[in-house]
């Protein structure tokens, strides 16, 4: 399976409803290898925790991040509505060669919650282009720990002062 839930193996059904990993369940990211798990977080609904004790400097998680032409995005909040306005907390706008282009984490990279004492730093990581050009997934965020992070302790970015000004928010 590419998405295991914890408990499967021991014969439990997964817990609440229609979220398998509630609960006491958690689910992991085969490709973050082993690293990591979502669970719930006592900042806000789910975060990103370590399922082992990580070291400064090691990688957390490479996150390929699906990248639009920001020109674009408009036609999706005429075609979608609110979907559009949910998926504004998951994206963010950033500048490629001069072109605005709209930015969606991929693998754990939406999930994890803000702090302004982040313990993980995230950098871009990119595919060397082909003959065909970049795919929109080859980009990626390189998920760095910033310090030493126990067991079992929620990762946390630095969304930045951009995030919440769009937001027209201030972070807690």
């Amino acid at each position: 399976a590419l998405l295991r839930v914890d408990g499967e193996a021991e014969g439990r059904p997964p817990v609440g409803g229609c979220l398998p990993w509630a609960a006491d369940a958690t689910l992991q990211h085969p490709a973050a290898g082993g690293r990591l798990r979502l669970g719930a977080s006592r900042r806000h609904g789910f975060g990103v925790f370590a399922r082992r004790p990580l070291v400064r400097g090691e990688l957390a998680e490479l996150a390929p991040a699906a990248v639009f032409d920001h020109s674009e995005a408009p036609s999706y909040g005429s075609t979608c509505g609110e979907l559009h306005h949910a998926l504004n907390d998951y994206t963010f706008d950033g500048h490629l060669r001069g072109d605005s282009i709209l930015c969606m984490p991929l693998g754990f990279g939406a999930v994890y919650n803000h702090s302004e004492r982040p313990n993980l730093g995230r950098r871009w990581a990119f595919a060397e282009p082909n003959t065909e050009g970049l795919h929109p997934l080859a980009f990626s965020f390189a998920l760095e720990v910033l310090r030493d992070v126990a067991e079992g302790e929620e990762l946390l970015l630095d969304y930045g002062s951009d995030y919440w000004d769009s937001r027209g928010v201030f972070p807690c």
